[in-house]
């Protein structure tokens, strides 16, 4: 993994595991805990740096804050949404916990928090490395569907739909993927179409990963060329439209 790729997402995994932390820790909302409380209640071992990462995550879905004193570190609360059922929805924008809710084990989230502490020291991460390339994939971006790229972007997505519903062979070989795919970009499509904006993360979920499923499925053939140029397409416009950071956090 490079530096890139992890600071990309190594913060939803802390994400999950602080959740996981605050949730085991009191049924009661509104306690504070320090970071040694939370590794503590989870079995986790947290870099501040990551722990503040991920944290901004949980904020920005409105679960969990941080609250700053005026002396000493921040202290974790977790909010009222923050719930057992919030936690096991099986439609998370976040990859990771949706496959969390699948598995529910702690010893396996254990272990991968200890993977993404050992990739932290050998990648020789920084905590600037998070501030400067962590936007807030959360904020809601306008859809401006005068915009000719968001306009060849919707026909892509269209054209690619169409392609994977006329692939009788991805329906018999793997119904559960091609169902999952369609059912994502289809409410993507709908999205564009209709709505006002949308998120970067809603991008990446209903769009970005299912396509990229699609294109390593297909790698060489028509399919692959069809969902490859769908992404492009959206890639072309958020980098256009939003900048070159926010369109490559997803490329």
């Amino acid at each position: 993994m490079d530096k890139r790729s992890f600071i990309k997402e190594a913060p939803e995994f802390y994400a999950l595991a602080i959740a996981v932390s605050l949730s085991a820790a009191n049924p009661r909302h509104g306690q504070v805990h320090t970071m040694d409380q939370l590794e503590g209640h989870g079995g986790f071992s947290f870099y501040g740096p990551l722990l503040e990462a991920g944290m901004r995550i949980l904020e920005n879905a409105g679960v969990a804050e941080t609250v700053k004193q005026v002396f000493g570190p921040p202290l974790y609360r977790r909010m009222p949404d923050l719930t057992q059922q919030w936690l096991s929805r099986v439609d998370h924008e976040i990859p990771i916990f949706r496959t969390y809710s699948g598995i529910k084990n702690q010893t396996w989230l254990q272990q991968a928090i200890t993977d993404v502490n050992e990739h932290y020291s050998t990648l020789k991460i920084s905590p600037s490395d998070f501030d400067e390339t962590l936007p807030d994939v959360w904020a809601p971006l306008p859809l401006d569907r005068s915009d000719a790229k968001l306009i060849e972007a919707t026909a892509k997505v269209d054209a690619a739909i169409a392609e994977i519903e006329a692939d009788n062979g991805y329906a018999v070989n793997v119904p559960g993927e091609r169902d999952y795919v369609l059912h994502s970009l289809k409410s993507f499509s709908k999205t564009l179409k209709e709505e006002a904006q949308i998120t970067g993360m809603q991008i990446k979920t209903f769009a970005i990963d299912p396509l990229t499923v699609v294109t390593k499925r297909f790698a060489g053939a028509a399919l692959s060329l069809v969902a490859g140029a769908a992404k492009e397409a959206i890639l072309n416009w958020l980098k256009a439209k939003f900048g070159e950071f926010l369109g490559s956090l997803f490329s």
